[in-house]
């Protein structure tokens, strides 16, 4: 969907054999060493007649008496609850910093696990211990020999809530989406589980200045989708479609969080690692008509020194639109979109890299981009009355083996090829993302997404279904976290908090941050 700048010791059973002599006077006092002391005093009065050769009374000799009476048996008793003191001591040392480390750095059979999310919840509910949903069928588990699923939520445990905190994986927001001017505002409690189904709810509803309420959900900074990747979402449209709504399922980079403009400003949709006038505000020479983005922030050509995740990597935070409801040309249609930057003059991809599976079925949008974003956009007739299988693949590999792939009903729809995206001698190619990528859902009602709104007939309250969604991965290559080691993404967002938990920021620069420099604008030393 559009932008625009977007863990202890068993206790054991007590015994009454441990009190036995609990009612002797001296339980709690050695009684050899009781003894030696009553005899110590009296040999200080009668010192002459016990001081002989052969004992010989000095304070040296009664120091190793009285060592010799602690190694009796009953003084061992001391010298052990001593000892098992201090090894119990030692155990719980050792436990806490080994747990400390897994935690940090876990591993699991030899080998390491990667860790989702550095999120530290405060009030979690319903904790799952196994990415993929117990109740996802045996037969989804393979899709292919060469997809291994490795991330699933069925929706099936009912009253679910998304607040902040509340779940593993997704978020629901409390906000206004002001990247497109919707018409309603975002409230946790509009999504919910119910009858084996996420319920995002769109509502009439004052709240905040607006008429409507809705809920947007999203992954972001807690689970990610990462360079090799297949996404399956079955799920129902609301009958409203018809008359303007707006659901959606996409995905977006984790360096931009979705409804935080500031996060987005310079980052979104850049999918770029070159140095040249694609990094540049509003691509400098090129039609200044075409392009009002800011420049890419986080460019490969940051210079040494300056705010950079990964210094000499192109960053940025491409988009990609599983599914999105739309009435178009009498029908509704099902909408599925790349967004990338920089652009192409006029936002003109090279269409004879798209793949089109079945023409009569599917089409080219004429809104192949805007100042703030290119598209490869295209649209396939739906049925808003059942549950549809939505799915989006990719693979970002070597050169001429990246790709995007889009399924409806597991039938395909159409395929991008990267060279769609190739150098066009102004500006170098862009790439299929290699970012970590969040899962959003989410209903609105936007008259930049469709002008053409008919508010009057909708019937409300409305409701968006996802039955579930399902993750794949191949085998051999699972990443599901959201600061992969390529591509890190958490101590920047970290230190740039301040963009990432106030919506109502709308630039970097009004979060207190600045655009780094580059080696291109600025006489200064990129990596090399």
């Amino acid at each position: 969907m559009s932008l625009h700048s977007i863990h202890d010791l068993n206790n054991l059973p007590i015994q009454n054999s441990r009190f036995s002599h609990i009612e002797n006077p001296h339980y709690y006092l050695d009684e050899n060493l009781h003894e030696n002391k009553i005899e110590d005093l009296a040999s200080t009065t009668t010192l002459e007649n016990i001081s002989t050769p052969s004992t010989p009374s000095t304070p040296k000799f009664s120091f190793f008496k009285r060592i010799k009476s602690m190694w009796s048996t009953n003084g061992r008793r001391y010298v052990t609850a001593a000892a098992v003191v201090l090894a119990l001591f030692a155990i719980a040392v050792i436990f806490v910093v080994t747990s400390t480390k897994l935690l940090n750095d876990p591993v699991k059979d030899g080998a390491k696990v990667e860790k989702l999310t550095s999120i530290k919840y405060s009030q979690l509910k319903a904790i799952r211990t196994n990415l993929v949903d117990p109740n996802t069928p045996a037969g989804a588990h393979n899709k292919t020999p060469h997809w291994k699923l490795v991330y699933s939520d069925e929706f099936n445990s009912d009253n679910r809530s998304f607040g902040e905190y509340e779940d593993q994986f997704f978020t629901a927001v409390d906000l206004h989406y002001r990247a497109t001017q919707d018409l309603e505002y975002y409230l946790p409690h509009m999504a919910a589980t119910r009858n084996g189904s996420l319920e995002i709810t769109f509502d009439k509803l004052a709240y905040n200045g607006f008429e409507y309420v809705s809920a947007m959900l999203q992954s972001w900074n807690k689970l990610c989708l990462n360079k090799q990747v297949k996404v399956e979402v079955r799920a129902k449209l609301p009958h409203g479609v018809a008359h303007g709504l707006w659901p959606a399922v996409w995905s977006l980079g984790n360096l931009a969080r979705p409804g935080y403009l500031a996060t987005t400003d310079g980052i979104w949709p850049y999918t770029y690692s070159e140095c040249d006038l694609g990094i540049t505000r509003n691509q400098s020479t090129l039609n200044e008509n075409m392009s009002y983005l800011p420049g890419q922030r986080l460019s490969m050509c940051t210079c040494v020194g300056e705010d950079h995740p990964s210094l000499g990597i192109g960053r940025g935070a491409p988009e990609i639109d599983i599914i999105e409801g739309l009435y178009e040309y009498g029908r509704v249609v099902g909408v599925q979109t790349v967004q990338v930057a920089p652009f192409d003059e006029w936002w003109r991809p090279d269409y004879d890299y798209v793949d089109i599976s079945n023409k009569n079925a599917t089409y080219v949008r004429e809104d192949v981009g805007t100042v703030y974003q290119e598209s490869i956009s295209l649209a396939t007739q739906l049925r808003t009355d059942d549950f549809v299988t939505f799915s989006m693949e990719y693979k970002s590999l070597s050169q001429g083996e990246s790709y995007v792939k889009f399924e409806m009903n597991n039938e395909p729809t159409f395929a991008i090829n990267e060279s769609a995206f190739r150098s066009n001698g102004l500006i170098g190619s862009r790439q299929i993302t290699k970012e970590p990528m969040s899962l959003i859902f989410n209903m609105g009602l936007s008259k930049v997404w469709n002008p053409r709104l008919k508010i009057e007939k909708l019937q409300l309250p409305a409701k968006f279904y996802i039955d579930y969604v399902r993750i794949y991965q191949p085998s051999d290559l699972v990443e599901l976290t959201c600061d992969p080691d390529d591509f890190p993404t958490s101590v920047y967002i970290n230190t740039h908090m301040n963009a990432y938990i106030d919506w109502e920021l709308s630039t970097w620069s009004e979060a207190g941050y600045g655009f780094p420099r580059n080696s291109l604008e600025n006489k200064c030393k990129a990596p090399s």
